[in-house]
């Protein structure tokens, strides 16, 4: 069962989508999902939306929420911050922490690993994460925005005759501001500690020394990290220009990663 909502402070208001069991099945626990920024975040939403189903049928409650000046969220993409970022996460599990029935967990897939890295950072308390294909490294996915924003503008066909010219700030159809740009180019997940105690799944297709390196750090800081991988052969080529607009949709990896998150185990 679906239910749309409503959440945060009135200045930054954002919008969510929570998936519960329609059939008495009992909650064992509840899920905040964080997006991808920008397109992925459009690209994705099918494969996330049916994530959130098969954990909304086992008994997880799922919230899927929209950055603040994204999808029904509040505000334009030009008034994101990294800072904003790290608040939107921050407000989304707390939300589903006042709500849980049982353990409170967060996933996040792809970009959407920095807000919520960034705001359980400076958590209080352990959190309780999944790291889907993170992107730890603001820089890097930066300079991956404007490949695929100059291929688009270039490369692919879109523009027979004549290509616009290039807005210093626009990224893949979203107008933001330069301070952000040059905020996420600062931003450096690698290097944020999570609260002693936390608990971190990190999985996906490849495991890259970068993401290894992380989670040797966190295990080092007294946070119980693990890799899980994801053996399914539909990894998605996340930088292939001439997907850019088509739904990320890797159905044999989504059904591994829900039938794992399910498990009573991971709630207890």
């Amino acid at each position: 069962m679906l239910q749309p909502l409503y959440f945060g402070p009135p200045q930054r208001t954002l919008f969510g989508i929570r998936h519960v069991p329609a059939d008495g099945t009992s909650v064992i626990g509840a899920m905040t999902v964080a997006p991808p920024l920008l397109q992925e975040g459009i690209s994705t939403q099918r494969a996330l939306w049916q994530l959130c189903e098969q954990l909304g049928t086992a008994g997880v409650a799922s919230l899927r929420f929209d950055w603040y000046g994204n999808g029904d969220a509040g505000g334009s993409a030009h008034q994101m911050t990294v800072d904003g970022l790290a608040q939107d996460a921050a407000a989304a599990m707390a939300w589903s922490q006042a709500q849980a029935q049982g353990r409170a967990r967060t996933l996040c897939l792809r970009s959407g690993a920095l807000g919520v890295l960034l705001a359980a950072s400076r958590a209080g308390t352990p959190v309780d994460l999944v790291l889907w294909e993170p992107v730890l490294d603001g820089a890097a996915m930066c300079d991956d925005w404007e490949r695929m924003h100059r291929a688009q503008v270039d490369d692919v066909g879109r523009y027979p005759f004549a290509a616009p010219a290039m807005d210093e700030d626009e990224r893949l159809g979203f107008d933001l501001d330069a301070a952000f740009l040059h905020a996420l180019q600062a931003t450096d997940a690698r290097d944020l500690a999570l609260p002693p105690g936390s608990r971190v799944l990190v999985t996906g297709w490849t495991l890259s020394p970068a993401t290894q390196a992380w989670i040797e750090r966190r295990v080092a800081e007294g946070v119980r990290a693990e890799w899980w991988p994801l053996e399914t052969g539909d990894a998605p080529d996340w930088n292939d220009p001439a997907q850019f607009e088509n739904q990320v949709f890797p159905r044999r990896g989504v059904a591994k990663l829900a039938g794992r998150l399910a498990e009573a185990g991971e709630w207890g």
